[in-house]
């Protein structure tokens, strides 16, 4: 109960900084020295130290969060390796998808279309040179690493194993991973919660954190570079 308690703890400190960062970012944003220490220290040092301090008071090993190369048996190695190829194209296109779906149902339920953000990290992106690279490359880790503990691996554990918590393990992590993203507007938060539903099933059948981790930072890799696909009905 004790470290139930614990972990509860942690994952609700570590989630903070994201649920609020989008009343502070836009104004911080004109003010790059403050933009970047306050998300260097909140998206990059504090996932460290929390990892860290739940290692150390026996919160959760390695594997049980996931992040391990040891796959027992044939069939574990193929769903790990499968998953390793897969996750970059079911993130990146799996975005688009549900965008394209979300700016749809948004024209055809509310007349709108478009998307409708108070901050979006791509606006902190500069527009090219070594800058650009360095940024898109800390954004992509930074969402990759701490984002599939927050979001994924740490969930997990607030859960037991039988089949309704895993539902409900599924449901938690995807709404507050939707939750998360309020300041990109509704279409971005409809995009994430299924997004968080595919990377959690798939954290659910691999057991293992590094697939996630891969496909989260290729996509955001390519996302923040600016790569995008046209939806199939046009623009």
């Amino acid at each position: 109960m004790k470290n139930n308690l614990s972990l509860w703890g942690l994952f609700l400190l570590a989630i903070s900084p994201q649920l609020f960062n989008g009343f502070y970012n836009p104004g911080l944003l004109a003010h790059p020295v403050a933009f970047w220490t306050v998300d260097i220290l909140t998206l990059a040092a504090m996932p460290l130290l929390l990892y860290g301090w739940g290692r150390s008071r026996g919160l959760f090993t390695n594997q049980d969060l996931g992040l391990h190369f040891q796959l027992p048996g044939r069939r574990q190695k193929v769903i790990f390796l499968g998953a390793m190829l897969a996750m970059p194209f079911l993130v990146f296109y799996g975005f688009w998808f549900l965008t394209w779906l979300g700016l749809y149902l948004d024209y055809r339920f509310f007349q709108k279309g478009a998307e409708d953000f108070v901050f979006d990290f791509s606006m902190a992106v500069p527009k090219q040179g070594m800058e650009k690279i360095i940024v898109v490359f800390y954004f992509s880790i930074t969402g990759g690493l701490a984002e599939e503990f927050y979001y994924r691996a740490l969930p997990r554990l607030l859960f037991k194993s039988n089949p309704f918590s895993r539902v409900l393990y599924l449901l938690f992590s995807s709404l507050v991973f939707s939750l998360i993203h309020w300041e990109g507007g509704p279409i971005k938060m409809f995009v994430t919660f299924f997004l968080g539903l595919m990377l959690s099933g798939a954290y659910l059948l691999t057991r293992n954190l590094w697939p996630l981790v891969l496909g989260h930072f290729i996509a955001n890799a390519l996302l923040f570079s600016g790569v995008k696909l046209a939806a199939p009905w046009g623009s």
